[in-house]
C-alpha cells in the first residue's frame, strides 16, 4: 500500500499538528524506517488483526457447519478470505472494507497508520537521506540544514493532516514510536498531569498555533539563548490560557518554565517555600539574563539567605549532599566536606601565585594538598558518597597545577 496517489491531505493548515521535534529528528526517521519498512501492520496490530480477520474470514465464507455441497457451491479456494479483497487504492475505501469485515477501529487505526507512515517515511528520506556509516567509521551527529528542516516540518504537517482526515484523530509516526519504546516527551510530557480531555484540548491548541514547528525551528539553529527559549515558552502560556484554568496554567508554568529548570537546580537545598520560589521565578524570568540567582535571592530575601544560597548551591555541596543522602550519612558532614573542598581550591590558588616557591615546590605543595583533602573528605563521607566530590576536587587542583609558571 505505497501508492502516493492515495494521499489526499486536508488543505486547512490550522488543523495540521506539528509532529517532529528537531532534537529527535534523526532518531524519528531512523526508527520509523525500522518500524514501518514492512508492508504489513505493526506486530501488535498484526496480532490483534489476525484474530479479528479470522472472524472476518468466517463471516465471508459459507456456514462451516454445512456438509452438503452441490455443483453450484463455491470451491474451498473461492471461499477462502483474501487480503487483496480488502485493499484499495483509495484509503477511504480501504477503511470501509476493513469496517465491513468487522475489524475494530483500533486495529484499523494501527494498519492505516503503518501504511501511511511508510509512505511519508520514504518522502522524509528523500528530503534528508539517512547516511549509515560503516562499522569502522566514526559516528557523525549530522543535522538537517534550514531548508531541509522547513521541508520536514511541512511534511510532518501533511502527514498529520492526512491521518486526521482519514481517522479523525491527531496521530503520526512519533506516537507509534513513542508507544513502542514507551517514550513520552515534548508537550505530551509537559501536560501529562492534566485530565485526558483537557490534555487533548491543550495539545490541539498548541498544534493549531504551530508551536511545535517554532520549537523545531528554534532548536535547529543550535545557538539559541535562554531568552529565546523563554520567549517561546511565554507564547505557549498565552495559547494555553484559552484552554486551561488559571490554576492549571499556573501549575504548568511552575513546572515547565525554562528559567525555572535552571533555578530549581540551584535552590534545591535552599529550602524555599512555594511562595518564595514563585517570587524568585518571576524575578529571574523578568530580568532575562541580567540578574544572577544569588543577587535575586539577596534582593528578595536578604543577605543571610543569600549566604545560605551561596553555600548550598556550590557543586561541592550539591554532590556531597547527594552522595550523603544516598548513603544515610548525617548532613552536618556534608557542610564539613564541602568546606574542605572549597578551602582546598582557595589554598591551591594561593600556592599557585606564590612566586617565592619554585615551580617544583609549588607542584609538590599542590600534590600534598590534594592528598590531604581527599583523605579528609573520604573520612567524612566514606568512599562511595565522596567519590564525585573527590573527583571534581582533583580535577580542579590538577587544572590549576598546569598554570604554574616560573
Amino acid at each position: 500500500m505505497e501508492n502516493p496517489n492515495r494521499i489526499n491531505p486536508s488543505t486547512n493548515a490550522s488543523v495540521f499538528p506539528a509532529l517532529f521535534v528537531c532534537a529527535s529528528l534523526i532518531l524519528n526517521v531512523y526508527l520509523a524506517v525500522q518500524l514501518l519498512n514492512q508492508k504489513s501492520a505493526p506486530p501488535v496490530a498484526a496480532s490483534r488483526a489476525a484474530d479479528e480477520l479470522k472472524s472476518a474470514e468466517t463471516m465471508a465464507s459459507p456456514d462451516s457447519q454445512t456438509t452438503s455441497v452441490n455443483q453450484d457451491s463455491p470451491t474451498a479456494e473461492e471461499r477462502r478470505f483474501h487480503w487483496s479483497a480488502m485493499e484499495s487504492s483509495d484509503y477511504r475505501q480501504y477503511i470501509a472494507n476493513l469496517r465491513a469485515a468487522g475489524v475494530s477501529e483500533q486495529v484499523i487505526r494501527d494498519i492505516i497508520t503503518a501504511d501511511v507512515g511508510q509512505h511519508f517515511t520514504k518522502r522524509a528520506r528523500e528530503i534528508w537521506p539517512w547516511r549509515v556509516n560503516a562499522y569502522w567509521q566514526k559516528y557523525n551527529n549530522e543535522r538537517p540544514n534550514p531548508k531541509q528542516t522547513e521541508q520536514m516540518a511541512a511534511l510532518a504537517k501533511e502527514h498529520g493532516a492526512t491521518l486526521k482526515e482519514l481517522l479523525g484523530v491527531r496521530i503520526g509516526q512519533q506516537e507509534m514510536i513513542d508507544t513502542v519504546y514507551l517514550q513520552i516527551h515534548g508537550h505530551e510530557r509537559e501536560l501529562l498531569l492534566l485530565p485526558p480531555d483537557k490534555r487533548e484540548a491543550a495539545m490541539a491548541a498548541l498544534a493549531d498555533a504551530d508551536i511545535e514547528a517554532k520549537v523545531m525551528k528554534l532548536h535547529s539553529t543550535g545557538s539559541y539563548s535562554s531568552q529565546d527559549e523563554q520567549k517561546l515558552f511565554n507564547e505557549k502560556l498565552k495559547v494555553l490560557a484559552d484552554v486551561l484554568t488559571p490554576e492549571e496554567l499556573e501549575d504548568y508554568h511552575q513546572r515547565n518554565s525554562p528559567v525555572g529548570g535552571y533555578v530549581k537546580s540551584q535552590v534545591r537545598y535552599l529550602g524555599l517555600s512555594p511562595d518564595e520560589y514563585k517570587q524568585l521565578l518571576v524575578s529571574m524570568e523578568s530580568s532575562g539574563e541580567k540578574l544572577q540567582t544569588k543577587d535575586a535571592v539577596e534582593k528578595l530575601f536578604g543577605e543571610e539567605r543569600a549566604k545560605e544560597f551561596e553555600r548550598t548551591s556550590s557543586a561541592f555541596y550539591i554532590n556531597a549532599r547527594t552522595g550523603a543522602e544516598a548513603e544515610g550519612i548525617p548532613l552536618d558532614r556534608v557542610d564539613q566536606a564541602a568546606k574542605v573542598a572549597t578551602d582546598s581550591t582557595t589554598a591551591a590558588f594561593t600556592t599557585l601565585q606564590d612566586k617565592t616557591l619554585s615551580v617544583e615546590e609549588r607542584k609538590a605543595k599542590l600534590k600534598e594538598l590534594q592528598i590531604q583533602s581527599e583523605a579528609k573528605i573520604k573520612e567524612l563521607l566514606g568512599d562511595k558518597a565522596s567519590k564525585i566530590v573527590v573527583r571534581d576536587l582533583n580535577n580542579v587542583l590538577r587544572s590549576q597545577a598546569t598554570y604554574i609558571k616560573p
